[in-house]
């Protein structure tokens, strides 16, 4: 159960807090006369100025997972959503406690998973992340609309277009489909009682569907709709009031209401054509449903100069404009026509004699010019853009065509193959060592290393302190707690690849408190100085000996670095002075989180890439067995290629169909010739 905290945090505003910060700075004000001039906090003021709490930074414990880790996961969540593999709450505790359990850090969760607590703090630290109910898609309409078809389909359709002299009559294209509308309506959304468990909402008896299949154009008109009913005959006609449809309506039947090679033929010739002008050429849109690619159909058309262009198979939820802006609307009307209708009286049913009125004030709201036209400019068609379609349509196919063209991201854009894992670092638990080619900085390009060294620390004789010629050494100190840092030393070969500020902390115009130097630090430092002891580099480049930090003047011992990483600040006001004099360098490094400076260390890229990446294609999908029916792409179906091959297709199941026809009627003739015979045999032995 999530936390409920006692809502005492944050009792002043941020403007109030930045005026005060800045009234201290120009020393107008103490700290305590800022603090009440403005209305702020003391000690939240002095923390501010302090460095120990930056600006921006909310209040509270510090999530345990960085904020590049995080922002790097939040990433990868919407790269998964967009490709149809949405990550739930349960799957992304899950894939955080193995990442916990891949980087070996000591799980705070209960049971090593995250919990609500975090989802809901992950929740509000990225509002960009959101939980939403997927919209259904299929494997084959994720394959299918892909850039490679998508492209070939507008190179196609262009052409067709400039060779039948179309791209400024918009009245000469046309758009054709069917939709099932049922007459158990789907209730629109009522207001009810909060917390009510169930809301019931009145539907008719009947539960058969309708197909309607509408005509449009490019223009924004349209032609009136065909319905198909469900009957073997027409007297399934009668139990619809067919007077109260819209005007010019075509009502038929078939046994399913299902759209068929006849009824196809039947509408073209008997309906579209009366409606769709003499103009000629025109152009058909159609999907590639088997009722549209008939030879009666494509004959028909052929004779009256009408083209029929075949979308791609499985991609009209993008490139249908019925589909895509026309057929949805008109459900949502439809839904709601008969909510409307039923919530009158008890009495009301959604019937087949009223659903053609319910249909008619649907149909006349949502199939108008502007949805129409709309439809034809979202799906490219008219006016024609090949690029209309958003690239984020395609990014259901990526993981089907190529798992390489999946854009691959990583923290501080660093490169996962050079990422060493937590063994190879060999670090203190606390405080893991930084090898080389990790100490970087976005912002600030690299430092040499006869550059890091401050120009004015004066030489030292050997004879003063006599380790005192080792060369320049760098440290990456992380504050651990009040008292202590800890530290890594980096090796010589890792001092080009430092990344710094130009200008170190000792030369700011603003003064060290010497409590700055005892108290957390809010951020990693690197300290750069020669007056560090010799040491002998481990395995892994990294000074495992103890160092020290001295006073060059003095010969004393300011801090110290033990074998266990942590360094023990022994004379805070002596390592102020190295400071402020020059004799000691100290630079800004990232903030460092409450896991360790992860924000630097490259590990948990490789972590997150093998967590989080998608699941590839089967390796057997090779050896499933072919589907029989033939996949086929755009195409325009009055082409006479086509035309010759649908022809000699229809040839040849008539000659199927002839043969099967024949040999029924031979073995029909072989019974009768065989029973002839047994009665002539029956015959003979009777007279016998």
């Amino acid at each position: 159960m999530p936390r409920k905290g006692k809502g005492i945090r944050v009792q002043y505003d941020h403007m109030s807090m930045d005026k005060a910060v800045t009234a201290v700075k120009a020393h107008d004000l103490s700290i305590r006369q800022a603090a009440i001039t403005f209305g702020v906090p003391k000690s939240t003021l002095g923390d501010r100025l302090s460095g120990r709490v930056e600006e921006g930074s909310s209040p509270g414990k510090r999530p345990f997972f960085p904020l590049e880790v995080e922002n790097e996961v939040a990433e990868k969540i919407k790269i998964a959503g967009r490709m149809g593999f949405g990550i739930t709450r349960s799957q992304l505790c899950l894939k955080m406690a193995r990442l916990v359990t891949a980087m070996k850090l000591k799980s705070p969760f209960r049971n090593g998973v995250p919990g609500n607590d975090w989802l809901e703090g992950f929740s509000k630290r990225h509002p960009d992340v959101s939980l939403r109910s997927p919209t259904p898609l299929n494997n084959v309409r994720a394959r299918m609309l892909n850039l490679e078809v998508t492209r070939k389909y507008f190179h196609s359709l262009n052409q067709t277009l400039i060779s039948l002299n179309l791209h400024q009559k918009p009245k000469a294209i046309w758009n054709i489909d069917e939709t099932n509308v049922s007459l158990t309506h789907k209730p629109s959304k009522v207001l009810a009682e909060l917390g009510q468990r169930n809301v019931p909402g009145g539907v008719g008896n009947c539960r058969d569907g309708v197909t309607v299949l509408a005509c449009i154009n490019a223009a924004g008109e349209d032609i009136p709709p065909l319905v198909i009913v469900k009957g073997l005959t027409e007297k399934a006609l009668r139990a619809y009031n067919v007077s109260e449809s819209p005007n010019g309506t075509k009502f038929t039947y078939q046994k399913k209401a299902w759209m068929e090679d006849v009824l196809g033929v039947q509408w073209f010739e008997n309906h579209f054509l009366k409606h769709c002008g003499p103009e000629r050429p025109q152009l058909i849109i159609l999907d590639s449903h088997s009722s549209h690619e008939t030879l009666g159909l494509i004959e028909a058309a052929r004779q009256n100069n009408i083209n029929l262009f075949a979308l791609p198979p499985h991609t009209t939820q993008y490139l249908n404009p019925l589909d895509k802006t026309v057929f949805g609307p008109f459900q949502r009307e439809y839904n709601r026509q008969c909510t409307d209708f039923m919530s009158l009286s008890p009495n009301n049913m959604v019937t087949k004699w009223e659903w053609p009125r319910l249909f008619k004030n649907a149909y006349i709201k949502t199939v108008n010019k502007d949805n129409i036209t709309k439809g034809f400019e979202v799906c490219g068609i008219h006016p024609f853009n090949a690029e209309r379609i958003a690239q984020s349509a395609f990014a259901p196919s990526f993981p089907f065509d190529n798992m390489s063209a999946i854009p691959a991201t990583s923290v501080d854009g660093l490169q996962p193959s050079a990422h060493p894992t937590a063994s190879e670092r060999g670090s203190h638990p606390s405080a893991p060592s930084v090898p080389s080619e990790t100490i970087s900085h976005p912002s600030a390009p690299s430092v040499p290393s006869e550059t890091i060294s401050h120009p004015s620390a004066p030489s030292v004789p050997s004879e003063t302190i006599s380790h005192l010629s080792a060369p320049p050494a760098t440290f990456v100190v992380i504050p651990v707690s009040d008292d202590h840092l800890s530290v890594s030393q980096a090796p010589p070969e890792a001092i080009s690849h430092l990344s710094l500020p130009s200008q170190p902390i000792s030369s700011l115009s603003a003064p060290l408190a010497p409590s700055a130097l005892t108290s957390p630090l809010s951020a990693p430092l690197a300290l750069t100085s020669p007056l560090s002891a010799p040491s002998t580099p481990s395995g892994d480049g990294l000074s495992q000996s103890p160092s020290t930090i001295c006073n060059m003047f003095e010969g004393s011992v300011v801090a110290t670095a033990g074998q266990d990483g942590i360094v023990d600040i022994e004379d805070a006001s002596a390592l102020l002075q190295l400071i402020t004099t020059g004799q000691l360098s100290v630079f800004e490094t990232p903030a460092a989180d409450p896991v360790s400076v992860s924000s630097v260390l490259p590990s948990w890229n490789t972590e997150i890439e093998n967590i989080f990446k998608l699941p590839a294609s089967a390796a057997n999908a090779a050896s499933k067995p072919a589907n029989k029916k033939k996949i086929t792409s755009h195409r325009l179906l009055t082409a006479d290629e086509i035309y010759l091959n649908k022809r000699a297709e229809k040839e040849a199941k008539d000659r199927q169909e002839q043969a099967k026809e024949d040999r029924k009627l031979q073995r029909e003739k072989r019974r009768a010739e065989v029973k002839e015979l047994k009665e002539s045999k029956k015959l003979k032995v009777k007279k016998a």
